[in-house]
């Protein structure tokens, strides 16, 4: 995987893109069709090959693509990566993405998640906080459950990640590397049902 890759469903490059996620695939094709630029995320390192974060949504998407012909992979950012498309390709992705997200359950995301759910959500916030500590990384200390709760799916929702991916150079180590260790939940969304 390297330059000549594009993200399609990078939500969560930004907090704020992920804080919009009311419409996450409307913004995935939005980045799609502006330009199909090169992805400029770092290779892979291979050691982390077999750690990326469990996300059984964005597995059943990335197999749907897949079964509808289409060379992809999974993101270290959330969701799928592809090769560049040329213009003649774009519509024709575009259509099996749409497909695809909603037949694996992608496009719903956090719009669709049960209470349960997202007090799941909340409590592995609570443990990347927790991780992001341990590694003496930035991060903001998660508000209670309650405030969480109230603040889900608005501009002031809590992500541990936040401090991070406003300033990624905080980070201070291969990002594979502290996503492996310390992976963002609303990310990979790896919740029971989802």
């Amino acid at each position: 995987m390297g330059g000549d890759q594009v993200s399609l469903a990078r939500i969560a490059t930004t907090t704020a893109a992920r804080r919009l996620s009311v419409a996450p695939l409307a913004f995935a094709i939005i980045i799609l069709i502006s330009g199909c630029a090169a992805n400029t995320s770092p290779e892979r390192p291979p050691e982390f090959e077999n750690q990326m974060p469990a996300s059984p949504v964005t597995d059943r998407l990335l197999r749907c693509v897949q079964d509808a012909g289409w060379e992809a992979s999974r993101s270290w950012t959330g969701g799928i990566e592809s090769s560049e498309l040329s213009p003649q390709q774009r519509d024709q992705y575009v259509a099996v993405l749409v497909a695809c997200s909603e037949e694996s359950g992608w496009s719903a995301g956090m719009n669709s998640l049960t209470d349960e759910q997202i007090e799941q959500l909340y409590w592995q916030e609570v443990e990347v906080f927790e991780c992001l500590k341990r590694l003496d990384r930035p991060t903001d200390p998660p508000p209670t459950h309650q405030t969480y709760r109230d603040s889900f799916l608005t501009a002031d929702q809590y992500y541990a990640f936040g401090l991070i991916m406003d300033n990624p150079q905080l980070a201070d180590m291969p990002f594979e590397e502290l996503v492996a260790l310390c992976p963002p939940p609303t990310w990979f969304l790896n919740l029971d049902g989802f």
